[in-house]
């Protein structure tokens, strides 16, 4: 018998239910109401529909970065490739002064974080040298940090484009002489197929706009669209997004591998006999996450992380606690309980009485019809049909 402790919950007998498999539908999964209620400037006009706070793509001499500082450890991706399949990106630690951002982009060789109302720059992410504090200031001092103009704040995205910074809004561009002074040099209207994207980021004279996109026959896949004008008309000039970078991003692994929580049957035993009778029951007992099927997230990336961690745990996590409209199933996990995998035994007495069962169950989460993640602090003995409700309720 183990001697650690498992709590267990007895329940009646309650007739399973099942539910249909969530929909995924792939968006960062924080609605922006949810980021207002933490105080975040906004512009009240520009309601932008989703926002993950701490997500956030750029573009800077020809490579391309994903920024994921929502994660419980806050790492980037760096890949050469938007859409090539063979192009693996490479997962870094994101530095401090890089983490917890609100906004995130990048210009021919420097990357930028916006925080409130603060932006910190660097030519280099890894060693974090500060250079000229205002991007778009020749005048400005080259050390310490700039500060973002009351005018220019409350965008749902922000772009360096040719030299001059725009704040991304629902249907509109904001161009300003810098983010520092903030003077507003003219307004310009989203083409309707470039309005409402996941990320907006530049690269010499493209501008990039990553979306939802349906490709036809009702299929919906993660694409970007790559034009020379915020008013232009894309047509059907998309290409899909790199799987690499899809699994990467918030909600991205489990658009097309649903997370789905199921109970878990552990043991059972029914009493056939017309007496009451005592039983001495031991199953086998396991807990923890499964590294096989948690390594197959894995494979879309070469991990350059210099602390002990596991990417695949960070985003698998995340992809969990996403609602069920972004393949999630919002089921809350401590960190903790995505260890390692182990198994024991434990043992129990039951008594039952003529014709009755007795069923042992716990909390389980599928990812693509794997057996992701076992809980161990609680099971639940019924006489003999599944719980009702989904675990970790």
């Amino acid at each position: 018998m183990s001697d650690k402790p498992i709590r267990v919950i007895h329940r009646a007998t309650q007739e399973t239910t099942s539910e249909e498999a969530a929909t995924a539908l792939f968006q960062p999964h924080f609605d922006y109401d949810d980021w207002i209620k933490n105080k975040k400037p906004r512009d009240p006009v520009e309601r932008a529909p989703f926002i993950t706070k701490g997500f956030d793509m750029f573009a800077t001499k020809g490579a391309f970065y994903i920024e994921r500082s929502d994660l419980d450890r806050p790492i980037y991706m760096r890949i050469e490739s938007l859409h090539n399949p063979k192009n693996k990106g490479k997962i870094y630690n994101m530095p401090e002064s890089f983490q917890n951002g609100d906004h995130y982009f990048g210009d021919s060789g420097n990357k930028y974080v916006i925080r409130g109302n603060t932006i910190h720059m660097a030519p280099d992410m890894s060693t974090d040298v500060q250079i000229k504090v205002d991007p778009f200031d020749k005048d400005a001092p080259t050390s310490g940090n700039s500060t973002l103009n009351e005018e220019a704040d409350g965008g749902k995205h922000y772009i360096n484009f040719k030299g001059t910074p725009y704040k991304v809004g629902h249907n509109k561009v904001f161009a300003y002489d810098s983010f520092e002074k903030g003077k507003l040099k003219n307004t310009t209207a989203l083409d309707k197929k470039l309005q409402d994207g996941i990320a907006y980021f530049a690269l010499a004279d493209y501008i990039y706009v990553v979306k939802l996109i349906d490709i036809g026959a009702g299929v919906r896949a993660l694409c970007y669209y790559q034009v020379k004008s915020f008013t232009n008309d894309p047509g059907d000039n998309y290409h899909t997004v790199n799987k690499s970078i899809q699994a990467f991003m918030p909600g991205g692994y489990t658009f097309n591998n649903p997370a789905t929580p199921v109970w878990d049957n552990i043991g059972s035993i029914k009493n056939e006999s017309s007496v009451e009778a005592e039983y001495q029951l031991e199953f086998k007992y396991t807990h923890g996450s499964s590294k096989s099927s948690l390594y197959s997230i894995e494979h879309h990336w070469e991990l350059e992380i210099t602390e002990e961690a596991e990417a695949s745990v960070l985003i698998a996590k995340a992809s969990v606690s996403a609602t069920q409209k972004y393949g999630g199933s919002r089921t809350w996990t401590d960190t903790s309980e995505w260890n390692e995998s182990s198994e024991e035994t434990v043992s129990f007495k039951v008594n039952l009485a003529p014709g009755q069962g007795w069923a042992l169950w716990q909390p389980s989460i599928k990812l693509a019809g794997q057996k992701t993640l076992i809980q161990g602090k609680n099971v639940i003995a019924t006489d003999g049909n599944a719980p009702k409700g989904e675990p970790w309720q």
